[in-house]
């Protein structure tokens, strides 16, 4: 549609719009399927979600570097450079992943805001 819509000097809606005005097939938008086992720390076997033990260790340790003060950036460097395997193999660890993690966990406080730190600067 991003492609029609360039071609035509218009929005990607406006063409949606008219292909369903004219009841032209569209294609639904690939929603990802909301499946444990494709949650860091679990896995499928028979058809049932259970515990993946070695992610379960990597949660652990996860949590225990967050609780001593190390920032989530810290902690990914430290994933990758010990070639810890993400769920995604080959993709490397990212902050944003680590905090969905210990957010997912419980075990997530934000630590800086932007005010405090606004603050620190003017003050």
């Amino acid at each position: 549609m991003r492609e029609i819509a360039r071609e035509f000097s218009c929005s990607k809606t406006h063409i949606r719009n008219q292909l369903l005005k004219y009841n032209i097939p569209i294609r639904e938008l690939f929603k990802c399927p909301k499946d444990d086992s494709r949650t860091y720390g679990k896995r499928k076997v028979s058809g049932k979600t259970v515990d993946h033990k070695r992610e379960q260790r990597t949660i652990a340790t996860i949590k225990q570097m967050y609780s001593e003060g190390l920032s989530t950036n810290a902690i990914a460097r430290f994933l990758n450079t010990m070639k810890i395997p993400t769920k995604q193999q080959g993709k490397g660890w990212h902050h944003h992943t680590i905090t969905q993690i210990l957010k997912r966990e419980g075990d997530y406080i934000k630590r800086y805001s932007r005010e405090r730190v606004g603050a620190a600067a003017s003050g």
